[in-house]
This record gives structure tokens, sequence and C-alpha cells, in this order.
């Protein structure tokens, strides 16, 4: 995984993800809001996760993942923090966070994440001719 979506009204907590996830060697974009992550979301970039705050104002975390999930990229791995775990609509999610979280808590889920991509790509067949 590479280049990691960050969405998050609060700007601190963006700030504090996007160093982290520098420091653990993935490239990281951020946006302030739900409109301006789809917006980054949809343009010529390619994001291999996005970690969403839930509760923002204007176009929340929910219709962020719902916006995400009809796009020709729906299955790229969405995150969902939220400090109400009942907001979160877990079906559109690959995890959960409840804020306030560890950030080892983030580390494992980013790494199962990837674990779990490296599987679903060993066990494609493989239908290209070999000589």
């Amino acid at each position: 995984m590479h280049q990691v979506l960050i969405i998050d009204d609060d700007s601190a907590l963006v700030a504090l993800l996007a160093t982290i996830l520098i420091t653990l060697g993935y490239k990281a974009r951020t946006a302030c809001n739900g409109k301006e992550g789809i917006e980054l979301f949809n343009g010529t970039q390619n994001f291999d996760m996005v970690i969403t705050d839930i509760t923002m104002p204007g176009m929340d975390g929910n219709e962020v993942a719902r916006s995400i999930r009809s796009s020709d990229k729906a299955d790229v791995p969405i995150i969902a923090m939220s400090g109400y775990d009942d907001k979160a609509d877990n079906e559109l999610f690959t995890f959960s966070l409840e804020k306030p979280f560890h950030i080892q808590g983030l580390k494992d889920v980013i790494k199962s994440i990837e674990r779990e991509q490296k599987a679903a790509q060993g066990s494609q067949p493989d239908w290209r001719c070999h000589a």
C-alpha cells in the first residue's frame, strides 16, 4: 500500500495521522471535509486506502464511503474513525476505529488490510498464456 487519503475536519488529527503514515513509509494526502475528499479520490491519483471520519459537517463519512463504493474504485479499503461507534454504516467500511484510538491500533488495521490484499492477490488464478 502506498497512497492513503485521510479525510477529517479536525486539522490537528489529520496532520498527526499524515505524519504517522509518512513515518511508516506511506504517502498521505489529506482533505478537511467529505466533499474535498471525494474530489481528491475521483481525481487523477489512485489511492490504496481511505481513512475517514464519520461525523463531519456537510458530507459525512458514510456518504464518502457510499460514493467510493459506487465508483469504479469500489474495492479500495476504507477505515472509519468515529467517537460515536453507532454512527458508522459498518457494511460500507473495511474497518472501524473508535476515537480515541491508539496509534498501534491504526498500524494493526493497516497491516491487516495489507495481509488480506496480498492473500487475495495470491489466490487469483493466472489466466495469462505462458511460453
